[in-house]
């Protein structure tokens, strides 16, 4: 008899767990699908645009009256336990001895003002400008907003967000993780790490003026080697294609292999490769290109479409990616980028990117 009871007791303890599946798979409570936030990957902007919406919501006197030239500072604690200092006209941020000892703050900064931040201060909150936002060098930020511009100086790093209805400029070794975005321009100098950024012109270093290239009559390509198969505008090469330099062609090519791209040559459509990709100096590709393998982009280039590859990007001093009229997207696993470089629209590495001081930039 306790033989039968032990095995009802250890039979019931084996069906307990199953008991909230069963009822779920006889009377379905939660079917319906789940609610995912598109913005959240879609739009650059989406922590700036929620960000700003809940300064509204808990700040609206503030934003209200942000024009008061009388606005002096005042600090204050939201019911969420939010610590804020909000700063007046001609002012700094002031921090506690614990918080000058620890060079750090918990609280949110608001500015009604032009802001100047003090360097090598942690602000573990977010900082919010009505204008201009200035820091100083080797400062960290979780998160920066203005409706102005903002000057992050050498040795900033930015930890989740930085958003400017303005431009954003980074001083050298300056490192934006998380995203980076601007109405107008971001500019940023040799040596800075960044991730993800937009804008409608993207300089990294200095813009470098453009080279006069002498005129060349370009030999038109009539059709490619290592053709596998041609239907209207797509060629389907089978291994490696190699254009000799100053060649044009107007037509989408695919390539088993390896792409490479003679200098000066000019092509009128997409270029997909399943191994490394590379364009000599000079070579303008009205197009998008796509590669397995690294993109190795030379100095002077120009491609109005997208640049897609699933390891390295390299490109070299005087290329231009997109254009003011037709943004586009440079994405890739990593990304080595010269100063001297522009871009139109958004440069994205899932791992690493980084600017490099010199103008050409080697695999």
């Amino acid at each position: 008899m306790w033989i039968a009871i032990f095995l009802i007791i250890a039979l019931c303890l084996f069906l307990l767990p199953l008991v909230p599946g069963l009822r779920e798979m006889a009377h379905a409570t939660d079917a319906q699908p789940l609610q995912v936030v598109r913005t959240y990957d879609t739009d650059i902007t989406h922590f700036a645009i929620k960000f700003k919406a809940w300064l509204e919501k808990n700040f609206g006197d503030f934003l209200a009256t942000q024009n008061n030239p009388a606005l002096e500072n005042a600090e204050g604690t939201l019911q969420d336990k939010t610590a804020y200092q909000i700063i007046g006209k001609d002012s700094s941020p002031t921090f506690s001895r614990e918080e000058i000892y620890n060079t750090s703050t918990q609280k949110l900064i608001l500015s009604a003002f032009p802001l100047r931040l003090t360097e090598s201060m942690l602000f573990e909150g977010e900082v919010y400008g009505a204008d201009v936002i200035h820091t100083a060098t080797h400062s960290q930020f979780r998160a920066l907003l203005a409706e102005g511009d903002i000057h992050l100086g050498e040795g900033c790093t930015v930890l989740r967000w930085i958003h400017s209805h303005g431009s954003i400029s980074a001083g050298v070794g300056c490192r934006l993780f998380g995203r980076a975005s601007a109405d107008k321009l971001i500019t940023l100098s040799g040596g800075c790490q960044f991730e993800r950024l937009n804008a409608a012109t993207i300089l990294f270093g200095k813009k470098t003026p453009a080279v006069s290239q002498a005129t060349v009559s370009l030999t038109p390509l009539a059709g490619l080697p290592n053709v596998k198969d041609q239907f209207q505008r797509r060629w389907l090469i089978d291994g490696d294609l190699e254009i000799p330099a100053y060649c044009s062609f107007d037509g989408d090519i695919v390539a088993s292999h390896s792409i490479r791209i003679g200098l000066g040559s000019r092509l009128i459509g997409n270029l997909k490769s399943n191994q490394d990709m590379v364009l000599a100096d000079g070579v303008h590709i009205d197009g998008t290109i796509v590669s397995s393998g690294d993109i190795h982009i030379g100095a002077d280039c120009r491609v109005t479409g997208a640049v897609i590859s699933e390891k390295t990007i390299w490109v070299c001093a005087g290329s231009i990616i997109g254009t003011q009229a037709l943004p586009t997207t440079m994405t890739s696993l990593n990304m080595h980028i010269a100063c001297g470089v522009t871009a139109h629209g958004t440069v994205w590495a899932d791992d690493s990117a980084s600017v490099l001081s010199d103008a050409r930039v080697y695999a």
